[in-house]
């Protein structure tokens, strides 16, 4: 039976991974990869972890569209409340149901509510529950919508979160309350210890850029009411997705960048004093990253993801709880949880390889035993495949103009079907070493590459490993994360450059070492990595200086890439990346500075075109892509039409910086696959 496309985009993701107070039950959310309607479809379930395999749905329910997503254990354990859109299409409602799932959920916010609630949390004693939304629209708004007299002031009428709490007694009332609704926007909080006040953040706006330019104010608030009291401003981003804040003590713990000048920087634990009001850099962010946190199960005590290099360490603030050789998975959406007591202690986590998807584990740290809690029906087929052996290359930075030298890591993920017939097209299948290649470049810039069943975008890398035709190789380049500060720092006002050139250098090792053959390499990259794909296109055979390469690209494919640097901090929406990483902003240099032009490919096709050097080129663009304007890509599209290079540019329309939708996602699959063949083989 073949991997198709199909199977790999309806393979779930797991994500809300909860242990439960006792610690010995786990809920969790499943979703595929590729949603199929109008709607995401989002599944609960429930695991013993002293069973392997005995994930099990936790509602009976499961015969509607419903979007099911971040449970939470009643602090008694005898409840789970959770997000969903059951009753009304549309609706984001905190709702309730017993740990058993036996009966019918019932809504605990109103369902006529349309607005979406970013996080909730219980009160430590399970009465009362905060959450964050935006207010609904007014009767105004609605009216004037309804008469098409809406007109939008730019900047205007912002949707602020408000922080708000109902109690869980009150279900069927829908009896909510709001402690903070001044025009600010609230990012996240954390309940006191206590549960007499709530701990929380805001921002000027909503956006993305607002933290990044302007920082995050702290405050604490009675849950009674009353005014907020301010304790101190952090002068740039703070990591707010999963658990933003965790308070114990009189101290309030976070993840923040470790350059707090800097809005782009390797990420640390922060601890703030609420008796002094001042904080402090605690622990990591020196070699490592520190990735999430949490409050651990049974003691309290916190607990904290880190990304070092390649692998990961569950830590507390003084010992190592967990090591693992490969990323736990989506830690932005809590892919992990924590127990601890005096007789045990255990981390639940979400995990997967390029060649199988997420399952949820279990590992006991006391022996280090692992059991594997899910048994998804789409892994199957998958772990009989056994898609790829998997390798780490490495190599040296140049060191070019006295720049610190690091080392530099990329895998190499070469495919390893024992049966032919799983291979698609095998007439025409080939083996290597060397490899024909596809370079799959990460975003961000401050993300990595490791194995996992997501690495790049859009699962794209099992997609290829599945045809038993190429290798992909995955390069880590200055600038990526869990690498440390002076790593993260060394892309700042070098953009296009030193990422550019490490990815070359590690290439060149992997031509050195014959798994890649240089004759046929295309390069595939998404967001940043989309960037440096149309990079790779017009300096196809040069490294950034121009110093000229051995081989060359074949093909170059761009998802929502952005081709010029200036255009970027125009139209983007984190212009401040863009100063940190490019040098300069287009409102802030001379007139005749051309900093934002070192690293935007549209400024060196002219000189790629008189040299014959540019390959074919393959773009893709989301229609409503508010991260980097679709316009990006077609301008690369326009000024490749204009010198008559080879170019194909897709649009999907409803898709934004990441698609979702399964019928797209195949699409993109099977383009990108068909592309590859032309030019590789």
């Amino acid at each position: 039976m073949s991997i198709t496309s199909e199977a790999i985009v309806d393979s779930l993701k797991i994500e809300g991974v909860q242990l439960s107070p006792c610690g010995l039950r786990v809920v969790y959310s499943t979703k595929p990869i590729g949603r199929k309607g109008d709607a995401m479809v989002s599944t609960l379930w429930i695991a013993e972890v002293t069973k392997e395999h005995s994930a099990r749905p936790l509602l009976k329910d499961m015969s509607g569209d419903y979007n099911d997503r971040q449970p939470r254990w009643s602090p008694d354990g005898k409840k789970i409340a959770f997000l969903s859109n059951r009753g009304v299409k549309g609706a984001c409602v905190v709702s309730l149901v017993s740990s058993e799932g036996e009966e019918e959920p019932r809504p605990l916010t109103s369902a006529r509510c349309k607005e979406q609630i970013s996080v909730f949390d219980w009160s430590p004693d399970g009465k009362k529950i905060a959450f964050l939304s935006p207010d609904e629209k007014s009767e105004e708004q609605s009216e004037k919508e309804k008469t098409k007299d809406d007109a939008i002031v730019y900047g205007a009428n912002e949707k602020y979160n408000r922080l708000r709490l109902t109690n869980v007694t009150d279900v069927g009332d829908n009896i909510v309350k709001v402690l903070f609704a001044e025009e600010k926007h609230v990012s996240t909080f954390a309940w006191s210890p206590a549960g007499d006040d709530i701990a929380f953040t805001t921002h000027e706006d909503s956006g993305m850029e607002s933290p990044m330019s302007k920082g995050v104010h702290f405050y604490t608030i009675s849950a009674s009411g009353g005014a907020a009291a301010s304790i101190c401003f952090y002068p740039t981003e703070m990591q707010q997705f999963g658990r933003g804040l965790v308070w114990l003590e009189d101290k309030i713990y976070f993840i923040g960048n470790t350059a707090v000048e800097k809005p782009y920087s390797a990420k640390a634990l922060y601890e703030l004093s609420l008796k002094d009001k001042t904080f402090a850099l605690k622990r990591f962010g020196e070699s490592n990253c520190a990735r999430a946190m949490t409050s651990m199960k049974g003691s309290g005590a916190l607990a904290i993801m880190i990304g070092d290099n390649l692998h990961e360490e569950v830590h507390t603030l003084t010992d190592v709880l967990l090591s693992v050789d490969r990323e736990i998975d989506d830690t932005m959406f809590l892919g992990w949880d924590a127990f601890e007591s005096p007789s045990v202690s255990h981390i639940a986590y979400s995990q997967s390889s390029v060649s199988t998807p997420a399952e949820l584990f279990v590992t006991f740290t006391a022996d280090n035993t692992t059991r594997k809690l899910s048994n998804n029906d789409s892994s199957s087929l998958f772990h009989e495949a056994e898609l790829a052996q998997m390798q780490t290359i490495t190599c040296k930075t140049d060191g070019r103009d006295g720049a610190p030298v690091f080392d530099i890591y990329a895998l190499f993920a070469s495919p390893t079907i024992s049966d032919v017939s799983t291979a698609p097209d095998t007439s025409t299948r080939t083996r290597g070493p060397p490899w024909p290649t596809v370079v799959v470049v990460h975003g961000g810039p401050y993300h990595r590459s490791v194995d996992s069943f997501n690495a790049g975008s859009h699962a794209m890398v099992p997609a290829l490993l599945a045809t038993g035709k190429y290798a992909v190789f995955l390069p880590n380049y200055r600038g990526s994360s869990c690498r440390g500060a002076a790593f993260a720092a060394a892309i700042r006002g070098e953009a296009g450059m030193v990422d550019y050139d490490d990815i070359l250098s590690l290439v060149d090792e992997g031509i050195a070492h014959n798994l890649i053959d240089p004759r046929r390499i295309v390069v595939f990259g998404w967001s940043w990595g989309g960037m440096l794909s149309m990079l790779a296109s017009v300096r196809s055979g040069q490294d950034s200086a121009g110093n000229s390469k051995s081989w060359r690209w074949r093909g170059a494919i761009s998802g929502a890439g952005s081709s010029d640097g200036d255009m970027a901090a125009l139209t983007a929406n984190m212009y401040s990346l863009r100063e940190a990483t490019m040098g300069a902003l287009p409102w802030n240099s001379d007139a005749y500075d051309l900093t934002g032009r070192r690293g935007s490919a549209i400024w060196m096709m002219k000189n790629a075109v008189q040299e014959k050097r540019m390959p074919p080129v393959l773009l893709f663009h989301g229609a409503q892509d508010y991260g980097v304007s679709p316009d990006q890509s077609k301008a690369f599209w326009r000024a490749c039409k204009y010198h008559e290079t080879p170019c194909e540019l897709v649009l999907y329309p409803r898709e934004s910086h990441g698609f979702i939708e399964r019928q797209h996602i195949i699409d993109l699959h099977s383009r990108v696959l068909g592309f590859i063949e032309q030019h590789t083989l």
